[in-house]
């Protein structure tokens, strides 16, 4: 089998010993490349649910940090790598001060061609091999020396350089057989995933079990029993904490200051009583108090 190359300078080793992360981010339209750990950390704010609206490629060059994505809680250190779908939710719980994620946000569907990433909601990497590291680097420093056009993502060059990302992500899955958690593949693994894929993907979470058992082909006893014994929780608890992240990403927004009846409405709830009940009991605060000590 030929060795696999990504597109990234032949030089890139001698880089490495000169890359500098801090000063190099683009914030431009559709495209957001953060080297800098300041700005990241202000998009993401200690224990507030951000929802993504573009893709996201996230490399952790230094430190460690545990972060909650999708309502699932991950370890990751130097050399972790993690992809997330459109309307993923993000949290950052702990971090160590010399975290230092470099995150790469696009909305450019066509570059996913040929991948399986698009029927993920996420996958996480614990640790890219030491060539895959330098070559992810290496891809990271080009970038902001190719952006030359009003929008990046015309110029073929940023385009060639987000696409080998997106496969050193796709050929590390497929190389190691993993599901999106890092877990080796098996069949409860998959239909686990399958489901976090149906119920992450939408707007506004569907809260009926039966969708999702017809959406991955199963009944809803036999999803049931095996959500519950690959993660501890049942489907309902799953989304029940997806329904209450995208709350708290809500009642956080200043621009929009949605009302209580319109979030409960939105999320698919008979009554704003019974969105704010079942939002206390997850949280331990009504909505209203949430808003106020998180704006």
């Amino acid at each position: 089998m030929a060795k696999k190359t990504y597109f990234f300078d032949e030089d890139v080793k001698e880089k490495m010993k000169l890359f500098d992360l801090k000063g190099k981010n683009i914030f431009h339209g559709d495209f957001d490349l953060i080297m800098d750990f300041s700005p990241y950390i202000s998009r993401i704010v200690w224990g507030k649910t951000m929802k993504l609206h573009d893709f996201m490629l996230v490399y952790v060059a230094g430190g460690q940090s545990k972060i909650e994505l999708n309502m699932r809680e991950f370890d990751f250190h130097k050399g972790s790598m993690f992809f997330l779908n459109k309307n993923s939710t993000i949290r950052t719980l702990e971090a160590t001060t010399d975290y230092s994620p470099i995150s790469l946000s696009f909305d450019a569907p066509e570059l996913f061609v040929g991948t399986s990433l698009l029927k993920r909601d996420m996958v996480c990497i614990e640790r890219l091999n030491e060539e895959l590291q330098l070559a992810v680097m290496g891809i990271f420093s080009s970038i902001p020396k190719v952006v030359a056009t009003d929008n990046p993502l015309l110029n073929p060059s940023v385009k060639g350089l987000i696409t080998s990302l997106l496969g050193i992500v796709e050929d590390t899955v497929k190389d190691n057989n993993l599901t999106i958690t890092g877990k080796n593949y098996n069949a409860a693994k998959i239909l686990t995933d399958n489901f976090f894929y149906e119920l992450n993907k939408q707007d506004s979470p569907v809260r009926n079990l039966q969708h999702y058992a017809e959406a991955v082909g199963k009944s809803v006893d036999y999803l049931t029993r095996v959500v519950k014994k690959e993660t501890g929780f049942s489907p309902m608890h799953w989304i029940n904490q997806r329904t209450i992240r995208l709350a708290q990403v809500m009642l956080c927004d200043k621009t929009q200051n949605f009302s209580i009846n319109h979030i409960a409405n939105f999320l698919n709830f008979a009554t704003a009583e019974h969105f704010s009940k079942l939002f206390k009991t997850i949280t331990g605060m009504s909505p209203t108090e949430y808003r106020i000590g998180n704006i």
